[in-house]
């Protein structure tokens, strides 16, 4: 059986993950930000830079999980990829996210 295949698509459970995941990547993003804006304002060296790059990796990482399973449960994935560019950017620089709370078109 694939990776997956038990899983069906379906609007409500789209809108369910959705809603279980749309707080606490926001959360996420706010408490990335210094891990972003401290290296840019000085400079880190050693342990701290190692620490930051991973946390930023990880924080990227999760994004793209996050897009990979939305993409997968949405009842039509090409309706979902022309519809919420957004999220496809939020994968790239996830300081966007809280722009999604202005997307109200959706």
């Amino acid at each position: 059986m694939a990776l997956g295949a038990n899983v069906t698509r379906s609007q409500d459970r789209y809108d369910a993950f959705a809603k279980a995941v749309d707080t606490p990547m926001l959360v996420l993003t706010i408490l990335w930000l210094p891990v972003l804006i401290v290296p840019l304002a000085s400079s880190v060296h050693g342990t701290v830079a190692a620490t930051f790059a991973t946390v930023d990796y990880t924080v990227w990482a999760l994004f793209s999980l996050e897009y990979i399973i939305k993409i997968w449960l949405a009842p039509q994935r090409g309706r979902f990829f022309k519809t919420h560019l957004l999220d496809l950017l939020i994968v790239a620089v996830p300081f966007f996210r809280p722009a999604r709370w202005l997307d109200l078109g959706r």
